[in-house]
C-alpha cells in the first residue's frame, strides 16, 4: 500500500467550487508547500507567526490562496455562476455552454500557469493503464484530481474527489468537499477506500512532472479583463433587474428565492479574488513581483470587494440576502419573508445590485489601466 500524507482536505472555510477545491490540494505538494513553507499572512501584514487567530494550519492557509489564486486567474471569480452548473441559462466565463466540462484549454492554462506537465485519461482508455498512470503519480508525490461520481451540488458528473493512494488495485483518497463517494465507497475517517473505481471514473487529471510556468501576470490580466466586459454579463443583469421589477404576490417568494441564490456566487467569488491580492508571496503575486503593482491591485479590490461599510461587493451581498429574509439561519435560501420584503423593497435591491456591477465595472477599469 502506499499513501501520501500531509493533504488537505476541503472545505475548512469558504470553498465551494469542487473542481478548485480538488486541483489546489493535489498541486500543493508538486508545487512544494509544506507545513513550514512560509506563509504570508495580509491582516497581520507579515509571514505568519502561529498565533492561531485564523484557526487553521499553515498549509491549509496555503491550500485556501491556492484556491484563491486559480479561481481569480482563471477569471472564475468574476463570473455569477460556476461554469459547471448546466442550470445556468447564459454562463458568465467566456466560452462556456451548457455541458462544458473543464476542457482541455482551461485545464492547460492552470498547468502552464503553475508549471506542470499533465495528461488526461480518458474513460475508454484501458483500465489497467490509468491506474498504472494514478499509481506512478502517488509513488511520484503527487495527489490524482478524479471525477467519480458522488453527490453534489451541480450532480455526480461534476463531483472532484483527490486519490492519495493505493493499495493494490483499490483507491484511497480524500473528497474535495463531503463524503462525496459515500454512496458506493468505504470511509476510513475522511478518507475514502475504493475498489470498483473503474466504473465509476469519468475524468483524471496525471501530473506527470513540472516545468517553467508558460503563463505571465499579462496573460492573467487579459484572461481577467475578458471575463469583466464578457458581454454575457449584460444577460445576467437584465434578468436581475427584471425580478425584482416583474415581483408580484403570486412569484414574490420565488423571486426573492432566484435572486438569493443569483447573489451566492459573486459574495464568495469576489472575496477569494480580494484575497488573492491583498496578500504577497503567493502564486499570482510572483508573476509580477512588483510592489508597486500589488500595491495598486491590492487597493483596487480590497475597495471596491472586501472593505468593510464601503458598499463593497461582500458587504453589499450580505444586505441583499437580509433583506430577502436570508442567511446562515435559512441555509442561504430566501426565509418565509422573502417575497414580501422584496415587494417592499424594489428600489434598495435594485440599487444594491447596480453596487455590485458597478464594483465590478470599476474593478475592470483599474484593470485595463494596467494593461496599457
Amino acid at each position: 500500500m502506499k499513501k501520501l500524507t500531509g493533504i488537505v482536505n476541503y472545505p475548512f472555510d469558504a470553498q465551494n467550487d469542487s473542481f478548485f477545491c480538488a486541483i489546489s490540494s493535489a498541486l500543493l505538494p508538486v508545487l512544494g508547500y509544506r507545513e513550514e513553507t512560509p506563509y504570508w499572512c495580509a491582516q497581520q501584514g507579515k509571514h505568519c507567526v502561529h498565533c492561531g487567530g485564523c484557526h487553521k494550519t499553515v498549509l491549509q492557509n496555503h491550500g485556501l490562496m491556492l484556491y484563491h489564486c486559480l479561481l481569480t486567474a482563471t477569471g472564475t471569480a468574476f463570473c455569477f455562476d460556476y461554469p459547471e452548473d448546466d442550470e445556468v441559462s447564459g454562463h458568465t466565463l467566456p466560452g462556456v455552454d451548457k455541458g462544458w466540462r473543464w476542457d482541455d484549454g482551461f485545464i492547460g492554462y492552470i498547468m502552464n500557469l503553475c508549471g506542470c506537465a499533465w495528461r488526461r485519461p480518458d474513460p475508454a482508455e484501458d483500465r489497467e493503464r490509468i491506474l498504472e498512470d494514478i499509481k506512478a503519480s502517488i509513488d511520484r508525490g503527487f495527489p490524482v484530481p478524479v471525477r467519480l461520481g458522488g453527490r453534489f451540488l451541480f450532480g455526480p458528473d461534476t463531483a472532484w474527489s483527490v486519490v492519495t493512494g493505493y493499495d493494490g488495485d483499490s483507491l484511497r483518497g480524500i473528497d474535495s468537499y463531503q463524503h462525496y463517494l459515500s454512496g458506493f465507497a468505504r470511509y476510513d475517517g475522511d478518507e475514502f477506500i475504493l475498489e470498483d473505481w473503474h466504473s465509476s471514473y469519468r475524468d483524471g487529471i496525471i501530473i506527470t512532472g513540472t516545468k517553467a510556468p508558460a503563463v505571465s501576470f499579462g496573460d492573467v490580466l487579459a484572461r481577467m479583463i475578458q471575463t469583466l466586459s464578457n458581454p454575457a454579463r449584460e444577460g445576467f443583469r437584465r434578468e436581475v433587474f427584471g425580478l425584482i421589477d416583474d415581483a408580484d404576490a403570486e412569484n414574490a417568494q420565488f423571486h426573492a428565492s432566484v435572486l438569493c441564490m443569483m447573489a451566492g456566487v459573486p459574495v464568495e467569488a469576489r472575496w477569494h479574488a480580494a484575497e488573492a491580492f491583498c496578500s504577497r508571496d503567493n502564486l499570482l503575486y510572483r508573476l509580477h513581483n512588483d510592489a508597486a503593482m500589488g500595491e495598486r491591485l491590492s487597493r483596487l479590490f480590497f475597495t471596491r470587494y472586501i472593505q468593510a461599510d464601503n458598499d463593497e461587493t461582500h458587504g453589499i451581498c450580505w444586505k441583499i440576502w437580509s433583506l430577502l429574509d436570508c442567511g446562515p439561519q435559512t441555509g442561504y435560501r430566501a426565509g418565509p419573508e422573502g417575497g414580501r420584503n422584496l415587494l417592499g423593497n424594489r428600489a434598495e435591491l435594485r440599487r444594491l445590485w447596480q453596487t455590485v456591477f458597478d464594483n465590478d465595472l470599476a474593478v475592470l477599469e483599474g484593470l485595463r489601466e494596467l494593461g496599457g
